[in-house]
């Protein structure tokens, strides 16, 4: 997976000492996906983070400790963001073999290994499985709103009592 052996040596930065924030670390990742992980991760660090306490550590004891416990929930995020990114790009494979596109750029980098930056949609055949998972359900949907808006545009408004139009005459006024 690209981007994890980066990862493994930050935890192993953080163990010998390194002061550096992992999640500051992986924001400046030059993934995406792990930038977007790890801005996913600081939102549930500052949902976990217990209020500050008012008294500072009395022994140096007690920052070894916060240290080890500051490790494990970093490996505990790392073990999630590394299932995270599993599962985002085992889907973001089936997207691309569904629409019949480069896995791996999506025809956006032209140093791609895969399609030289051609792959978007339709640059292979499509897995006909998965659109019928994936997209034919969304083709569908499109479809019944575009129907909808039809016939709302076409369909005449009805009104309880109609007003004469002034070049017609009222049928109730004599001529």
């Amino acid at each position: 997976m690209p981007g994890q052996s980066d990862l493994l040596s930050q935890l192993a930065a953080l163990q010998g000492g390194n002061q550096t924030d992992p999640a500051a670390m992986l924001a400046e990742h030059a993934d995406p996906r792990v930038r977007l992980l790890a801005q996913m991760w600081a939102q549930n660090r500052e949902e976990d983070e217990p209020e500050a306490e008012s008294a500072a550590p009395a022994k140096a004891e007690t920052g070894t400790s916060e240290q080890t416990r500051r490790l494990a929930r970093l490996r505990r995020k790392l073990k999630i963001l590394s299932q995270e990114t599993v599962w985002l790009q085992d889907l973001n494979e089936a997207l691309a073999a569904a629409l019949g596109a480069c896995p791996l750029c999506w025809g956006e980098d032209e140093d791609c290994d895969e399609c030289d930056g051609d792959g978007v949609s339709g640059w292979d055949e499509p897995d006909a499985e998965l659109f019928a998972e994936f997209v034919a359900p969304a083709i569908q949907r499109v479809r019944e709103a575009e129907n909808r808006r039809a016939r709302a545009s076409t369909a005449t408004p009805r009104r309880a009592n109609p007003k004469p139009e002034h070049n017609q005459p009222n049928a109730s006024s004599p001529q």
